[in-house]
């Protein structure tokens, strides 16, 4: 998988909005009815993902709220390397298949019981997944920005926001790192 590593315009465009309207949607759990997987007018469409087995499908209904790359110390246990996360209302997500919940720190995190990929994390205190970007094809996924970035590894260089802690949208400072 391939985070985009440059800011798109038409992305920014996409994400226009306040701050405070994003925040908003963001608590409810509900999108902006545009972008990659809508029509623009309003219609859903549907987008199925799949573990590496096959044993699981995701159906994955609107587009994303909003879609980051996580650094935080869970997310590189877990996964190895920062964590690319496109994130939905927790009912547009549907699960067909055998998968089981396992959490490190404060992220309970689905993944499939037979091969062991990680579908999705619950965001606490949200009624919302963030959905492993790693399973979307190719330019379905682009990050807005990154988070959690002072537990990065090595400095980021892509031209995307780097969130030292969490955006404020999210009840972060906003601060940025300063590489």
């Amino acid at each position: 998988m391939v985070v985009a590593s440059r800011w798109s315009r038409e992305r920014a465009q996409h994400h226009a909005g306040s701050d405070s309207q994003r925040r908003d949607a963001f608590a409810r759990g509900h999108s902006g009815g545009v972008g990659p997987f809508s029509s623009g007018l309003g219609s859903v469409n549907t987008i199925h993902l799949k573990c590496s087995c096959g044993a699981v499908e995701i159906r994955v209904n609107g587009q994303p709220l909003m879609q980051y790359v996580c650094h935080c110390d869970d997310c590189q246990a877990v996964h190895g390397a920062a964590y690319a996360c496109a994130v939905y209302p927790a009912s547009a997500i549907v699960v067909i298949g055998e998968t089981c919940v396992t959490v490190l720190k404060t992220s309970p995190r689905t993944k499939c019981s037979g091969c062991g990929t990680y579908l999705f994390a619950e965001i606490p205190g949200r009624p919302v997944r963030g959905v492993n970007g790693a399973l979307f094809p190719e330019g379905a996924f682009v990050a807005e920005y990154h988070i959690q970035c002072w537990f990065a590894k090595k400095p980021i260089t892509d031209e995307l926001p780097h969130f030292k802690g969490l955006p404020v949208r999210f009840g972060g400072s906003g601060e940025l790192m300063q590489w």
